[in-house]
């Protein structure tokens, strides 16, 4: 089960990435805003307002309303804001020339519109332009010109729209001039110097451009590329009495494979959104729109169902309109109880679209509370289906109801209920000791968890807050299955921006609380600050840039960030954060002309921290980016590449510049490159990314030159069919590369298929999950299993200029129904997940799994029958990967269509407790147990494992222990986890556990951690990117029973968390392998570098035979090394991923490599004392089948 598993760890991962990307942001507390706004409501074309006046002057602080200051003419206006900011007069002009496609006549039609960001607000910032009867500029995060958020928290690509209804946009037609080269169109945009972004657009005459264009202040000439596009008007109606249409929101989106790229450049024309208000007649008018694309038109409305049309939009330069009929929908009642069948009040109870994120994105349309009786009733409802849900302060959201809706028809028969939920219990105090009575104590998912099972607990139950009682005590409860955040302050809530001074507020926060704790201490300390001075290398300040600083919280899938803030270096290059909380932060600069080469991280633990950051000045690479034929490719991003896995890299506090984009011409300017050995990345939804040789960037240097050349790539095709045999649309696919520095995400369109274009020839693991299952169980066996279920995966190999193609969940020709029952010591087990994994080809893709009902029962449809090795897990919250497995086996004769199988959990138990190196409790530390020596040729595994976390008071105790030896491990880095540990990989003594037996007393005490940093390279010296790495001591015991690291593409990796000692390490690719490296010591709190050299491996395939009968027996199948080392059981990421990845040999074979070239011992024995023993010679590409002939 532990391909698969791994396989929804990368759905998880692009769901973090999402979620992250989207946090709220605070921003420093000392920043103001000096705006000039319109006297009237809407910017007029000519200058002036009413009385004389062009508009008013006006100055806001983070988190306030507005507060004017003055209101006048331009030229007072412009002379109040320079007593603000002194360098408010210096403007540049922004030059913007059209460059019209060929063959097409100009038509002074086309409107330029510009736009500006103010990117941070550390200092007082002015935004003045001399357009100022046309223009309000306000503060926008960086984050929202990625695609903006509107009113409604849905995601705009069209800045542009977001721009021009908040009125912030300057108008300029373009028009011709004369110039040496001839006849030029161009328009012209006075604007400040510094402090903002600006970005332009153009539409009018049919045209439009297709993204936003950023012009550099400092370099403000910039080129835009309008295309024909199309215009769609919207007229809607509606026949229900007294329902007005009149500012009904309108959105168009695109209904198009729901496409995105991790890793490589997106294509904005797939992901075209915008919103518009009907007017008085009912219409809303869309330009820009992408020709000939798939749209959709959906209408909100406070009290109609929404409702929603799909065409395909007209040709590039054409307009069309299209009618919207809106009716009264339907009518659903019922009652909100809690458990004990009672009536809740006041209960808010919405209605909404179905999402396509496991709910997560449902989209609620309409809400209404319960009345004294609980009673409801919520209208305007729209066919086929809405979300229901209730929720109230204090009590777990009801769970997620799917409602049918047929036409117009009622309902009055529903009834939702609200249980109390998990609970969190503790104190909180100020530093002096007394209570915090009266404070709101805060309760939110703690988003550094949005992996693996834990993300489940973000659907239901993922906030509530309660106050502070007078003795101290709080009790938050109705929450779900978390972690969670815990906040409480005086001041503003925390993450809400906060007020220029935070003099007095204290504030205290915890991280990764898990519900159920009843200990929780919050200690109120004062807001704290970092201050210093920013440097560049040559020790001159860095003056007038932006320091951004997120605090580092440890997440399922590594380290995340959190809590943006932003301040503004001064002349001297000061710079200062406010209202910090206690714990770690991160501090970089990522601008064009100094950067931060890594995080600078602090630890803040008083008021105030101080510190010097050296910046330096950033390095310009220049160049031109060409197709696979050599010709110009244009629109491709260019940006600085990451050789660390893609979701690590998105989450790291690495600082690489923003990309940029080629031009018509194929060029590109890269600025704010990180100075040292570079690579740069193209990439394009069109073509297979293209990574530059290593280049030398040189601290305020400048590269010319470089050429990137796109390849054509391969493409992965395929259809998705759901339990039934039909064809799923909607379905979530990723495709992930074996080395996974690319991870792609797209839908599945209406029938069922899926095409991505653009692949580096390569082995791709590729997953497609139902997004439209119901999330709102808790994080546990039950919800994590129902994702499994509903998850079918393959492996595809991709070559240049070919296309794969893919069945996933394809029907089976000869189902087989299996029942049974999961028990242990007689008793039914509930919530297990149960693997049935047959025991040949299709090991991954034939993989099924159920999720056992109270009673212990599970049923499962297997396509075929056969030998099956077969996989019972508990799987544990709030952690990655955390649970407790039994093996068995089991065979489906041929012919069978039906099949009950039941299935015992061992009763053996290890226990004991895992302490620090001061003998303070260990607790959430990372423990594995797995087997030692040979492995059933049966099992996976091994036959038991687990992997969980130890208690608060440092204790474990994992039981469905088999009979066997056994070894445990603790401490150490988190699988797939890139946070730095801070113990090291401890392994205990080997331990024997007979039938239903229990072992106490197993105790294990951490070590201060070293780690290793290994370089893998091919016979030819090139970087060996891919590789899985395997660790064992100098008594050949291996510290990992998974191997989850990979090397980069630079063929490194570095091994964390390992305790003092000799070690050696291996490195295996798919059909390669390195020799054992020779042992080296590791220290703690020292890195030791090694290198490997791979080789072409040679495989074993180990079968077994009984002296005097013809039938194959089970038997425990060993192979030691020269050294009489176990090397079996090296299972890691390149094996579930190899072309060989998907070929299990049967119940009674087992196949181990590829290995080194050299001698081998072969051991085999049986439960009944047969014994069988060769020593056999490996050789290099070679695949043995070596018979064990017991006796």
């Amino acid at each position: 089960m532990k391909p698969k598993f791994l396989a929804l760890l990368a759905v998880c991962a692009a769901l973090v990435i999402g979620a992250i990307r989207f946090l709220p942001q605070s921003n420093s507390s000392s920043g103001s805003e000096v705006g000039v706004m319109n006297s009237e409501e809407e910017a007029g074309d000519e200058p002036g307002g009413p009385g004389g006046l062009d508009g008013r002057l006006s100055v806001s602080t983070d988190g306030e309303s507005r507060k004017t200051l003055v209101a006048g003419t331009k030229s007072e206006l412009a002379e109040t804001a320079e007593t603000l900011l002194p360098d408010s007069s210096i403007s540049s002009t922004i030059t913007a020339f059209i460059r019209w496609p060929d063959g097409v006549t100009p038509t002074e039609d086309l409107v330029v519109y510009a736009f500006a960001a103010q990117v941070a607000s550390a200092t007082v910032q002015a935004a003045l332009s001399s357009d100022t009867s046309s223009v309000t500029y306000e503060r926008h995060e960086n984050r929202l010109f990625e695609g903006m958020e509107s009113r409604r928290g849905i995601k705009s690509d069209n800045v542009l729209d977001e721009a021009l209804a908040k009125g912030q946009v300057s108008r300029r037609k373009a028009t011709p001039g004369t110039t040496r080269e001839g006849t030029e169109w161009a328009a012209e945009f006075p604007f400040p110097r510094g402090r903002q972004r600006v970005f332009l657009h153009a539409f009018g005459g049919g045209y439009g451009t297709t993204r936003s264009y950023e012009v550099l202040l400092d370099d403000p000439t910039v080129t835009l590329e309008p295309l024909q596009r199309a215009t769609v008007t919207l007229r809607a109606s509606t026949e229900v009495p007294g329902a007005l249409l009149t500012g009904a929101l309108v959105r168009a989106e695109l209904e198009v494979n729901a496409s995105g790229t991790m890793g490589a450049g997106s294509d904005r024309e797939t992901r075209y959104q915008a919103e518009r208000a009907l007017d008085v007649e009912g219409t809303a008018t869309f330009i820009g729109v992408p020709p000939e694309s798939a749209l959709k038109l959906i209408v909100l409305h406070d009290t109609l169902p929404p409702a929603e049309v799909k065409f395909t939009a007209p040709a590039a330069g054409e307009s069309m309109e299209i009618s919207l009929p809106i009716t009264r929908g339907s009518t659903l009642s019922g009652r909100v109880l809690d458990a004990e069948g009672r009536s809740v009040a006041g209960a808010a109870v919405t209605a909404a679209l179905p999402g396509r994120t496991f709910g997560m994105d449902d989209e609620v349309f309409r809400e209404v509370l319960s009345g004294p009786d609980g009673a409801f009733r919520l209208s305007g409802l729209p066919a086929p289906a809405v979300i229901v849900r209730a929720s109230k302060e204090g009590a777990l959201q009801s769970g997620r109801a799917r409602i049918e809706i047929d036409g117009a028809a009622d309902s009055d028969d529903l009834t939702l209920v609200l249980e109390s939920g998990k609970s969190i219990e503790g104190v909180a105090k100020f530093a002096d000791g007394k209570p915090a009575r009266g404070l709101i104590v805060q309760a939110t998912f703690d988003l550094a968890h949005m992996g693996g099972p834990s993300a489940l607990g973000a659907a239901r139950g993922a906030t509530n807050e309660t106050t502070v009682r007078d003795d101290g005590s709080f009790t938050v409860t109705g929450l779900g299955s978390g972690p969670f955040m815990l906040t409480i302050s005086t001041g503003p809530p925390i993450g809400t921006p906060s007020p220029a001074s935070e003099a007095g507020v204290r504030k205290a926060r915890l991280d990764g609380v898990q519900p159920g704790q009843d200990n929780v201490e919050l200690i109120l300390l004062p807001a704290a600050r970092i201050t210093g001075l920013c440097v560049d290398d040559v020790g001159m300040p860095v003056r007038d840039r932006k320091l951004t600083c997120h605090r580092i919280v440890p997440g399922s899938l590594g380290d995340v960030r959190l809590d943006r803030r932003q301040a503004q270096t001064d002349d001297e290059g000061a710079f200062a954060f406010e209202g910090l909380v206690s714990g770690t932060w991160g501090i970089s600069l990522v601008s064009e002309t100094h950067v931060t080469p890594q995080e600078v991280r602090v630890v803040v633990r008083g008021e105030e921290e101080d510190l010097e950051i050296v910046a330096l000045r950033s390095c310009t690479i220049s160049g031109t980016v060409v197709d696979p034929d050599g010709n110009p490719a244009s629109g491709v991003r260019v940006g600085q590449f990451s050789d660390e896995p893609v979701w690590r890299a998105a989450l790291s506090g690495t600082s690489f510049p923003e990309p940029t984009t080629s031009q018509e011409d194929g060029t590109y300017k890269l600025l704010g490159v990180v100075p040292g050995q570079v690579k740069l990345q193209a990439t394009s939804n069109e073509f297979a990314p293209a990574v530059t040789e290593e280049l030398t960037a040189a601290p305020g240097g400048l590269l010319e030159g470089v050429t990137l050349r796109m390849s054509r790539g391969g493409t992965i095709e395929g259809v998705c069919f759901d339990s039934e045999g039909k064809t799923a649309s909607g379905r979530l696919v990723t495709i992930q590369s074996m080395s996974m520095d690319l991870m792609r995400t797209l839908s599945t369109d209406a029938d069922g298929t899926f095409r991505q274009t653009g692949l580096t020839p390569g082995r791709y693991q590729v997953v497609a999950i139902d997004m439209e299952m119901d999330s709102s169980k808790d994080a546990d066996a039950s919800g994590f299993a129902s994702m499994m279920e509903n998850m079918e995966m393959a492996m595809a190999t991709v070559e240049e200029g070919a296309t794969e193609y893919l069945f996933l969940g394809a029907p089976p020709s000869s189902p087989v129904e299996v029942t049974g029952q999961i028990t242990r010591a007689g008793e039914p087990v509930s919530g297990a997940m149960v693997a049935f994994m047959p025991a040949s080809t299709g090991f991954f893709e034939k993989m099924k799994i159920a999720t056992s009902g109270a009673d212990g029962q599970f049923t499962l449809t297997l396509d075929d029958a056969g030998d099956y090795m077969v996989q019972v897990s508990k799987v544990d919250a709030g952690g990655t990967g955390q649970q407790k497995t039994s093996e068995f086996s089991t065979k489906i004769p041929l012919g069978t269509e039906e099949a009950k199988r039941d299935f015992e959990v061992p009763g053996g138990a290890i226990a004991g407790r895992v302490t620090l190196p001061d003998g303070k409790p260990a607790a959430g530390v990372r423990l594995t147990v797995s087997g030692s020596g040979a492995i059933r040729t049966d099992r996976l595994m091994g036959g038991s494992y687990a992997e969980t976390l130890t208690r608060a008071d440092g204790s474990y105790e994992v039981e469905g222990i088999g009979p066997g030896t056994y070894q445990v491990m603790a401490g150490g880095a988190m699988p797939m986890n890139d946070s730095v540990t801070t113990t090291a990989r401890v392994i205990s003594r080997e331990i024997t556990v007979g039938e239903n037996n229990r072992v106490d007393d197993v105790d294990l005490e951490l070590e201060e951690p070293g780690e290793a940093l290994v370089t893998v390279r091919e016979a030819g010296g090139t970087p060996a990117a891919g590789c899985s790495l395997f660790l064992r001591d100098d008594k050949g015991r291996h510290t990992e029973l998974i191997s989850m690291i990979v090397t980069n593409s630079s063929g490194k990796a570095t091994l964390q968390g390992i305790a003092p000692g000799r070690y050696s390490v291996a490195a295996r690719a798919e059909t390669t392998a390195s020799q054992e490296s020779p042992f080296f010591e590791v220290r703690s709190g020292e890195r030791t570098p090694v290198e490997l050299l791979l080789e072409p491996g040679g495989v074993f395939i180990a079968t077994l035979k009984v002296k005097g009968s013809d039938e194959a027996p089970v038997a425990n199948v060993q192979v030691l090394d020269d050294q009489g080392f176990d090397v079996t059981r090296r299972m890691g990421m390149v094996d579930m991923r190899s072309k060989n990845s998907d070929r299990a040999v049967g119940l009674y074979e087992r196949r181990v490599g590829p290995l080194a070239p050299g001698r081998y011992t072969l051991l085999a024995t049986t439960a009944e004392g047969l014994t069988a023993r060769r020593r056999v010679d490996l050789e290099a590409g070679e695949e043995k089948t070596v018979t064990l002939l017991l006796k």
